[in-house]
């Protein structure tokens, strides 16, 4: 059986992706779009593809990072590093700012509360912590 724990990241992680993807279609202030550029620019069926491994990615990656301990909570992906390094990894756009990783934490946060996951619970709080934990690998510029 899959935890309780990763269907509520699974939860999470689609939010916020979906949140990612209506502020650059609406062209909202601050948007991520030149970081998720050649991701979302992916066309026919791979697009929708790639976007669910990008949940699963994001998933995983959250569930191993908070102790979950079901076989599924595994993560092999990138370095945080080469993930987000536009030259070790074409799927990334550009490299991130403070100012980009806070707007994306603001996505997650919010992402997290639509989902039922209040900020004062200790999966909110988890999530905040593997987030900070990796400020610096992540931010490149």
């Amino acid at each position: 059986m899959i935890e309780q724990g990763r269907l509520s990241f699974r939860k999470v992680v689609n939010s916020t992706i979906g949140l990612i993807v209506a502020d650059i279609q609406s062209n909202a202030s601050g948007n991520l779009q030149a970081h998720f550029a050649p991701l979302l620019a992916e066309t026919g069926t791979t697009q929708s593809t790639n976007i669910a491994k990008l949940s699963d990615n994001l998933t995983d990656f959250f569930s191993f990072n908070t102790g979950g301990t079901n076989a599924v909570n595994t993560y092999s992906g990138l370095s945080m590093s080469a993930a987000h390094d536009p030259a070790k990894n074409p799927r990334m756009g550009t490299k991130s700012s403070n100012a980009d990783y806070t707007k994306f934490e603001g996505y997650v946060g919010a992402a997290a509360n639509a989902n039922g996951v209040a900020s004062n619970t200790e999966l909110y709080t988890d999530i905040v912590a593997v987030l900070e934990s990796l400020r610096t690998p992540i931010v490149q510029k």
